[in-house]
């Protein structure tokens, strides 16, 4: 028995790769695929968001990530040419949000490292 999630290769920078878990099947024959889909800790919109990025992936297990909790904020998923370019859209957002009236407590930027945050400050 294994354990692992294609979509979570988070211990890469200590030489992890997430082939291991792709890989599986084929070096042990017969081991049988069981997805956990459904999600207790997130909202429908942030899976939403979820689903999408993972499609991007070429090589992954299929999966519909799905909660049975509801929610009504939406993030969004910004991508762009370079980092400078990504700093300029997240604080075109949050001045855009701003501007709405959603205070900078209800916001948030999420990074995959903290160093892809260093051309915000």
């Amino acid at each position: 028995m294994a354990v692992g999630d294609d979509s979570q290769s988070i211990y890469a920078f200590r030489g992890a790769n997430f082939k291991n878990i792709m890989n599986f099947p084929n070096i042990f024959k017969g081991s049988k695929i069981i997805t956990l889909e459904e999600n207790y800790r997130s909202i429908q919109p942030i899976l939403d968001l979820t689903n999408r990025v993972i499609d991007f992936a070429v090589e992954k297990f299929r999966k519909n990530l799905f909660t049975r909790k509801k929610g009504a904020n939406t993030p969004h998923f910004i991508e762009t040419e370079n980092e400078n370019r990504q700093s300029e859209r997240i604080v075109e957002k949050v001045t855009e949000l701003r501007s709405r009236g959603v205070k900078l407590g209800d916001i948030a930027v999420l990074f995959r490292s903290g160093w892809h945050s260093k051309t915000m400050r």
